[in-house]
């Protein structure tokens, strides 16, 4: 249940869905193939040619059963109709991810964003029909976060024409999609960077009300994201100090540790974002807090490494202050879970992008960027580990 409250909506509330369809629907056809394609991948005994075959000829069948729909004017708004596209999208995502190396992911999303952008068509031309329960709003959360998570990223940076669906204005739908739970709310303020990030690239003349105006958004944007934490359940534990003087570390799950360091991300996109606009009027001003708050979020990014890569569901870490402080050291991930080596190294990958961002695009002390250097290179080295491990 713990784990549940860092779903960002992926097949949350389907499972009534499945009270209602039939045998050859494109939704009961689609969990079929996700069926076979899990067991490929997690069990050695299913990943031989024949399974292969079947299940490649079960896709073939979902595929035409979903064009069928889509065909239809009625089914084609059909909430079935969606999950089964979503369903297809991950587990296409899911398959490029494992039989391809990890240290390419952009080789590995482009089926997936095929699927994806026909999600946003379907989300689309369902209009207002998203919002009328539960199941579709946690597939419009689903395909949300899979668009943020995409143009985050870059890897769809020609996206910004499109947010429109996603930047909601009318306040009692916001409420239910901004707080979802603690991930979707995450994935609101995703939404909330990638349109600041447009509007800074398009400023032109440095128009002063407008700059002003993104200014406050940035901030207020960052003071929300500080506050996000008070939102979380209080059994998500923190850090503390222990009596030895090391900083010890109660095991958290592979996806409350990606969900934390997608927060600390958020809060570093933002503030660079803010060094930007700075950049753009001249101003070379350095604000040593707001390096040092980076440099923490950074910092409690790397330290989160043990717990993607612990064996032990119950174990208790304890991280000696050096390393909490910025002392790089290579993890062995050879008895990490498959849920934990993929969430790390996804992590190093946005941890990659938004450093090489920051170095290509900002006015930066020597200082930090000798660190953030220091901490690109690390995080391209881990990744490059995380390939050989095994799935279990």
């Amino acid at each position: 249940m713990k784990a549940g409250r860092t779903s960002h909506g992926h097949l949350d509330y389907i499972p009534p869905l499945y009270n209602q369809t039939t045998p050859g629907s494109p939704l009961a056809l689609a969990t079929v193939w996700l069926s076979m394609l899990s067991m490929r991948i997690t069990c050695e005994r299913t990943n031989t040619q024949e399974h292969h075959a079947g299940e490649t000829r079960q896709l073939a069948k979902v595929i035409r059963a979903v064009q069928d729909a889509i065909a239809d004017p009625a089914r084609s708004v059909d909430i079935e109709t969606l999950a089964a596209v979503v369903i297809i999208g991950y587990g296409e995502h899911l398959r490029s991810t494992t039989e391809s190396s990890s240290s390419q992911p952009e080789a590995a999303l482009k089926t997936f964003v095929i699927h994806q952008a026909g999600a946003e068509a379907l989300i689309r031309k369902r209009g207002g029909l998203n919002f009328q329960d539960y199941p579709s709003l946690a597939l419009f959360d689903a395909v949300r976060h899979n668009a943020v998570s995409l143009a985050i990223t870059g890897a769809r940076r020609h996206a910004f024409l499109s947010w429109d669906l996603w930047y909601i204005t009318d306040i009692n739908v916001r409420h239910l999609c901004d707080s979802y739970t603690p991930a979707t709310n995450l994935d609101a303020y995703g939404v909330k960077i990638i349109v600041l990030q447009s509007r800074i690239a398009k400023l032109k003349n440095k128009s002063m009300d407008e700059i002003n105006h993104i200014k406050v958004d940035l901030l207020d944007l960052l003071e929300r994201l500080r506050s996000w934490k008070i939102h979380i359940s209080e059994d998500w534990v923190f850090t503390g100090m222990a009596t030895d003087g090391t900083l010890e570390q109660v095991h958290m799950s592979p996806e409350m540790c990606y969900l934390l360091n997608e927060w600390y991300f958020h809060q570093l996109r933002a503030s660079h974002l803010l060094k930007q606009l700075n950049k753009k009027l001249n101003t070379t001003e350095v604000s040593t807090q707001s390096f040092c708050c980076e440099m923490e979020w950074i910092d409690d990014v790397i330290a989160s490494s043990h717990q993607f890569l612990s064996n032990s569901p119950h174990l208790t870490l304890n991280i000696p202050l050096s390393k909490k402080a910025g002392c790089l050291s290579s993890i062995q991930p050879s008895g990490a879970s498959w849920i934990g080596s993929r969430l790390f190294g996804q992590t190093l990958y946005q941890l990659d992008i938004i450093l090489s961002d920051a170095l290509r695009c900002l006015f930066l002390p020597q200082v930090i960027e000798s660190r953030y250097r220091e901490v690109m290179n690390w995080a391209r080295g881990q990744r490059r580990m995380c390939v050989n491990v095994p799935v279990i």
